[in-house]
């Protein structure tokens, strides 16, 4: 992706907030423009296999573009809606550490607008073993290092918090969701994420009903 390497590559990536532009490039094809309608650099390698599987199926590049430009998405899944002026991510559906970590990316890719804040609010990680502290504070660590405003909520979700260098966390689902009532403002970006058992998506509604 955007290396200039393999028979089936994405070149010319530009990252909005509403998904990826980029040229879909076959090996000795024709090339086409894809308009991906969901966002994040890891949906480009999804799309990408889904196109190297097409064209293995014959399917000529223009209708793989085309097919991929009308992709869409499960709910949960970085679906997005705007609520008075502030854009609202909705990834709550599951988490793991990598899909931690694609969050992390596809919202430090998102565009604002001069002043505004990329907010991730983030829970729990489920089913990690002995493996869940060091997962969060890496979590916590890499969402800190790509310069997003971090609310960990829920219990089990301190570690990131403290990855983070002492990002806010609340116990509470209702006291977070206050809190980003008051501290967000238009132009703001916010992701939701966490496993289902640590039921984000209760924080998101109460602060931004749909």
């Amino acid at each position: 992706m955007g290396n200039g390497r393999g028979q089936v590559r994405a070149e010319d990536l530009e990252f909005g907030a509403d998904g990826t532009t980029f040229t879909l490039v076959i090996e000795g094809e024709e090339s086409a423009r894809v308009d991906l309608p969901v966002p994040g650099r890891h949906m480009v390698t999804n799309a990408l296999l889904a196109a190297a599987v097409g064209w293995k199926l014959g399917i000529p590049p223009a209708e793989i573009a085309a097919g991929l430009s009308g992709a869409s998405l499960t709910g949960g899944r970085l679906g997005r809606y705007d609520y008075r002026g502030t854009t609202v991510i909705d990834d709550t559906y599951n988490a793991n550490p990598e899909s931690m970590a694609a969050a992390i990316e596809t919202l430090a890719d998102t565009p604002v607008p001069e002043g505004s804040r990329r907010i991730i609010v983030l829970g729990r990680m489920g089913e990690l073993g002995p493996h869940a502290s060091a997962a969060h504070l890496r979590t916590g660590a890499l969402a800190a290092e790509r310069h997003l405003k971090v609310i960990a909520v829920g219990a089990g979700s301190e570690g990131i918090a403290e990855g983070a260098k002492g990002a806010p966390h609340f116990s509470d689902l209702e006291e977070a969701a206050q809190w980003l009532t008051r501290e967000v403002k238009p132009g703001d970006v916010v992701l939701f994420k966490g496993s289902r058992s640590a039921t984000v998506e209760r924080v998101m509604h109460a602060a931004f009903p749909r």
